[in-house]
Parts: C-alpha cells; sequence; structure tokens
C-alpha cells in the first residue's frame, strides 16, 4: 500500500493503529523515496527565498 502511494493516516485507519506514530514508527523505512520528493520542491523553495525571491 505505501509502495502504491497510499497516504499514511489512510494506512494508519486500514491497519486499526490508535495512532499515526505507530503507524510512522513502523513504516516510515519504507518512505526515502517519497522524502526525497518532497525535498525537492522544499530545496527550491528555500532556496528561492534565501536569494530574495518570491515562491508561490
Amino acid at each position: 500500500m505505501i509502495a502504491a502511494g497510499t497516504d499514511l493516516f489512510v494506512l494508519q485507519r486500514r491497519l486499526g493503529h490508535e495512532s499515526i506514530t505507530t503507524t510512522t514508527e513502523m513504516y516510515a523505512h519504507l518512505l526515502p523515496d517519497q522524502q526525497r520528493a518532497a525535498a525537492d520542491p522544499a530545496g527550491r523553495v528555500l532556496a528561492g527565498l534565501t536569494r530574495g525571491g518570491q515562491s508561490a
């Protein structure tokens, strides 16, 4: 489900975890591609801010 892009909150409910923390602690190691995908746009935004640029 994670590889298919299922949201962690959906996964939490499907697995019956009471807390999202449980889900993330158990499955965060399966998310490195998503972490990279989020880091790239965040890096561009931050780079634009440090150069005085505007971001959308």
